[in-house]
């Protein structure tokens, strides 16, 4: 109902689309962003903090998504230590193929945080 050519897209500009599967860390709902602007009564508008987002594309790892996360970075909206953190803390255990997706990180973790060779 609310998708591309539904009446709340042609009458707000909105649409909403449902994400079928995705891996996302644990304790996400604890850090959602409210970004409902103030005039809606009944509807409320939340988002991921923007670790949980790059954590959220890790699984999949698109050339997209591997964009998303380093535009996340450049911005500083994401730390080397907090992506690790999260990611042992609340999605490593929950994740189908942690051995892959911990490398995935990892090889991210270089390109966007690159640590002074010694």
């Amino acid at each position: 109902i609310g998708g591309e050519g539904s009446d709340l897209s042609r009458e707000y500009g909105l649409q909403i689309h449902r994400v079928g599967i995705a891996e996302y860390p644990e304790d996400y709902v604890l850090r959602l962003i409210e970004l409902t602007p103030t005039e809606f009564r009944r509807l409320r508008i939340r988002a991921f903090d923007a670790t949980d987002v790059a954590l959220a594309k890790l699984a999949r790892n698109s050339q997209r998504d591997r964009e998303d996360v380093a535009f996340l970075a450049k911005r500083g909206a994401l730390s080397r230590e907090e992506l690790q953190s999260r990611f042992s803390r609340e999605l490593r255990p929950h994740l189908g193929n942690p051995s892959r997706d911990g490398l995935t990180l990892e090889l991210w973790l270089e390109e966007l945080f690159p640590q002074p060779h010694l």
